[in-house]
């Protein structure tokens, strides 16, 4: 039986995380609209301590951080460490209104993250983060994990 069309885009967001933090009340809400209508479940902030405690506790996986680099307190290139340190799966897209000379200035390198500048539209949102999603992850593994993980001996 067909159902009826309730305006959403069913993909394979509805499997995936996005931990979004955002600490502008009316853009917050609109991305987390958004990302809903695409079938994302969604875990948002209003600061980089606030997403930090979320990644902390959530006890399920998360894929995406979705961040400001802006944000107040803890900044959203920090915040992205602190999460891929504890997630090193997780993604990390980050917004951005500031020139890329402002984004090499805060530590942003474009080949580490995704950087998407706003304003930008809910359409390219979505593509981008199902392009994005879709890569595998390969994440480098240092000596100093895998030491510490009782892998390997120290020379």
């Amino acid at each position: 039986m067909l159902q009826p069309f309730d305006g959403r885009k069913k993909n394979q967001g509805s499997t995936r995380t996005i931990l979004l933090a955002e600490s502008d009340d009316i853009v917050r809400k609109a991305l987390r609209r958004t990302l809903e209508c695409h079938g994302y479940r969604v875990l948002q902030a209003i600061n980089g301590e606030e997403a930090a405690l979320l990644c902390r506790h959530h006890e399920g996986p998360i894929d995406l951080l979705l961040s400001d680099i802006r944000l107040p307190g803890l900044r959203g290139l920090e915040l992205a460490r602190s999460v891929t340190d504890a997630r090193p799966f997780t993604r990390v897209l980050f917004l951005t209104g500031e020139s890329e000379e402002a984004n090499a200035e805060a530590g942003i390198c474009p080949g580490c993250w995704l950087l998407i500048r706003k304003p930008f539209r809910p359409r390219e949102l979505a593509e981008a983060l199902e392009e994005f999603l879709s890569r595998q992850v390969c994440r480098p593994v240092s000596a100093e994990s895998l030491t510490q993980a009782g892998l390997i001996e120290r020379p």
